[in-house]
């Protein structure tokens, strides 16, 4: 065929639809929601698990430690990283510890920061190239150096303004001057969000056992994942059989990719999400299929006329091309913005929890723009085969005698109904997810967390120990001030705040056995002051000091698990002597109710608590490196009401002191249940856009449906049939195919509940509720979407059926 001619009849066909652009529109926003909605849970997937890590050659990039999970390695002590060195198939070997709160002074006001020791390995390892400055030596990285500082480049701009005569100038750190020898680049990226690095320092010879270490290598050239991994694996066992260490020996150390590690808490939320959005993009493709076949009915004729005059059959499918060309270009442009919008609102719900810790920003690029290109073409373009395969030549004269000028022909009529019904299953599926983490969070709601953090405002301090060395003396005139202030009902600190918050210790029990639990410091009113009940004996008193006998009160999740019999008067150990920390012995003299410590959705864990007046210097001064002092105040009315004055209080004891964390107890609660909370509103977008996507194609199908059926209906009625019986004819045949894809959407989501269940709370995908609501909810909108074409099939007039028999 001549390209001019082709080009004409497209030129030609684009200026009719132009013309009369409502079908053009109704198709492209009808794939614009679909392209929208996968391009933004696209985004998502791609900025968390696909994009590369922002350091060079990411790909050789490992983490090393004991293989827990497929492709997950976990951290590693400082005894084992020693001993690890540098194998061969490394480049290069560096570690991160655990992150800590610091005072920072020497740059305004002084500001309470997070920040994380790494050894001189750690950037070079990633490759990152300094803003400013360089990176630490071995000199500063070794014991008893003079202490140095890296700033993040958040807080280089927040605190210097973004000067570069930031280079040699000292910061205080927790009463410490700190040589500030580089700025990190914009780019740099880590899990935890620090605003410093500091010097790891290691000891030569280190005892420490504690797992506190994230191990991180590069691969040498030439070098694969499984011969480095063989490396590790023999060095540690050869260093667990010479020494006994049986911890070692029972492990199996590996070295995974980098990324696979920081995305591996994400991995399936974030493909749920991903793949609900894909469910309304197949929707949207149903509903502009039909539209399609709508589209392909309405020009049967001057098909039909064209193809019995010898039109060439690519002639009468170029018009179909035309339409479907200006139907994806549609579709591309407004899915854009859909998805732009989605995104931006992804960037202000999610990115602020900081949930994936190597990914700030959400925004457009072209891989996004491509990836929309490609959705909206591939959907189009099946829709168009529907409607090629409709106007074919061969088929006219059969679909002028089945279906002619009134509507779909019966082939095309079934092929829509199925395309309806799998509308139908994709949105009833979505549905019921979003009913269920609904339900879920309302159970979540309604969980007894053990504690009362209504009026309760919290804040943390983090003391350091050149200005303040008796801690327990700082806490007592803390506590006695905040105690002063108007409308403070009592005041408390513990190490450990509930929600979201752990520190555990070895305890050896009477029996012998060594266990891990969770372990707090408190002060004598904590209970009272979270309302945490005294089950038996008593709690922690003001008589509990240092000089006196040991003592700690357990909770009940503690007593059922590891103390047989009457806990009261039993003896606990903490055996730190590996570290330097004596043995200590504390006898218990008391229980107290279970607390949720780690968020509604985790059961309660066995804690021990004991009198910070208690606790010996030498664990004390461990413990300080990990956490601060987390202060708790139960007041009248509003907590944020009382912030200034709070502020005031620790400036007047301790000028030097910054606060963080200045919040009611409420909104640390809240955020446990953010997750599941986002989770929910995610499912109920896609799920409305599914169900209102689902709708229209009912609606469509049914009206066409209807009008093709209008002769019959007269027929009907002259033959008795009152305008109920036309109207529940119509009703019945649209919620039949309701029903079909209500159990195939049940069916679907019964194929994922084992992916639902790690993000549901007490139900499963059977939860009766949830199938309650996905049934009204699937059933209205089935019959609100018949409901126009019922109600003109029950108007249908007695002198219908003659006017077009006379016709």
């Amino acid at each position: 065929m001549n390209p001019s001619v082709i080009f004409r009849e497209l030129w030609q066909s684009w200026r009719a639809s132009l013309r009369r652009p409502g079908f053009v529109l109704l198709a492209g926003l009808t794939l614009a929601l679909g392209v929208g909605a996968c391009v933004a849970g696209f985004a998502l997937l791609y900025s968390v698990m696909l994009k590369p890590l922002p350091y060079p050659d990411p790909s050789r990039l490992v983490q090393i430690g004991p293989s827990y999970a497929a492709g997950v390695s976990g951290d590693m002590s400082p005894i084992w990283y020693q001993h690890l060195g540098k194998p061969p198939g490394l480049a290069s070997v560096g570690a991160a510890y655990g992150g800590r709160y610091v005072n920072v002074a020497g740059s305004g006001q002084p500001v309470m920061v997070a920040a994380q020791p790494v050894d001189q390995g750690f950037l070079a390892t990633l490759g990152v190239t300094m803003a400013l400055g360089r990176n630490f030596t071995r000199s500063e990285d070794s014991p008893h150096a003079s202490p140095a500082v890296i700033l993040s480049h958040g807080f280089w701009l927040r605190q210097f303004g973004g000067s570069a005569a930031v280079i040699g100038r000292t910061l205080m750190v927790d009463g410490q001057p700190h040589a500030v020898v580089g700025v990190l680049p914009t780019s740099f990226r880590w899990p935890a969000q620090v605003d410093l690095l500091l010097p790891l320092q290691l000891a030569p010879h280190s005892t420490d056992p504690g797992t506190n270490l994230t191990v991180i290598g590069r691969l040498a050239p030439d070098t694969t994942l499984g011969a480095a991994s063989a490396q590790i694996q023999t060095r540690m066992q050869n260093y667990a059989r010479a020494s006994g260490d049986l911890r070692a020996l029972r492990a199996h150390f590996a070295a995974t990719t980098l990324a696979a590690n920081l995305d591996y808490g994400y991995r399936s939320l974030l493909w749920m999400v991903f793949t609900c959005a894909g469910c309304v993009l197949l929707i949207a493709g149903g509903n502009v299929s039909n539209l399609m076949l709508l589209r392909a009915a309405a020009q049967s004729h001057p098909s039909s006329v064209r193809a019995a005059l010898g039109a060439h059959g690519l002639r009468l499918v170029l018009p179909a091309l035309a339409e479907t060309l200006l139907v994806a270009m549609a579709g591309v442009a407004l899915g854009l913005l859909v998805a732009v919008a989605g995104m931006h609102w992804l960037n202000s719900e999610l990115m602020h929890q900081d949930w994936f810790g190597t990914v700030r920003h959400i925004g457009l690029n072209t891989r996004l723009v491509a990836f929309a290109l490609i959705a909206a073409l591939l959907v189009a373009s099946l829709a168009a085969l529907l409607r090629m395969w409709r106007v074919r030549a061969s088929a006219a004269p059969q679909e002028l005698v089945s279906g002619g000028r009134s509507g779909l022909s019966i082939s095309a009529g079934r092929l829509s109904r199925v395309l309806v019904i799998a509308q139908a299953a994709l949105a009833a599926s979505l549905v019921l997810i979003a009913a269920l983490f609904a339900h879920s969070l309302l159970k979540l709601t309604r969980v007894d967390l053990g504690f009362d953090p209504t009026h309760v405002l919290t804040f943390a301090v983090a003391p350091p120990p050149r200005d303040y060395p008796a801690l327990s003396r700082l806490s007592s005139e803390l506590l006695h001030r905040l105690r002063e202030i108007p409308g403070v009902q009592r005041a408390a600190l513990t190490s450990n705040p509930p929600i979201q918050s752990q520190m555990n210790l070895p305890i050896l029990l009477p029996s012998g056995q060594e266990i891990s639990a969770q372990y707090r410091f408190v002060s004598p009113d904590l209970f009272a002051t979270l309302g945490i009940p005294l089950l038996r004996g008593r709690g922690i008193g003001v008589a509990d000091r240092r000089g006196t006998a040991p003592v700690a009160v357990v909770s009940a999740a503690f007593q059922r698990r590891h103390l047989s019999g009457n806990a009261l008067g039993q003896i606990l150990t903490i055996n730190l002597s590996s570290i330097g920390v004596p043995i200590e012995h504390f006898t218990v003299t008391g229980i107290v109710g279970d607390i949720r410590q780690f968020g509604p959705q985790q059961p309660a864990p066995a804690i021990v608590y004991v009198p910070i007046k208690q606790v010996p210097a030498a664990l004390m001064a461990k413990l300080r490196q990990f956490v601060p002092l987390n202060f708790m105040l139960r007041v009248h009315g509003n907590p944020r009401s009382y912030e200034s004055a709070v502020r005031a209080a620790v400036h007047e004891i301790a000028p030097g002191l910054a606060l963080a964390n200045l919040e009611p107890l409420g909104t640390s609660v809240a955020a446990a249940l953010a997750p599941t909370r986002l989770l929910m509103l995610l499912a109920t977008i896609v799920a409305a856009l599914a169900l209102g996507l689902a709708s229209v194609g009912l609606y469509s199908v049914m009206a066409v449906a209807t009008a093709a059926r209008r002769r019959e209906f007269g027929v009907r009625a002259a033959m008795g049939a009152t305008p109920q019986d036309l109207m529940m004819t119509v009703l019945r045949t649209g919620l039949l195919q309701v029903c079909g894809g209500l159990v195939l959407g049940l069916g679907i989501a019964w194929a994922v509940s084992g992916v639902l269940r790690a993000y549901l709370f007490g139900l499963n995908v059977l939860d009766p509720l949830a199938l309650l609501t996905t049934c009204a909810v699937l059933s209205l909108a089935g019959t609100l979407a018949c409901l126009a074409p019922a109600l003109r099939a029950a108007r249908t007039p007695l002198t219908v059926s003659l006017n077009e028999s006379a016709g």
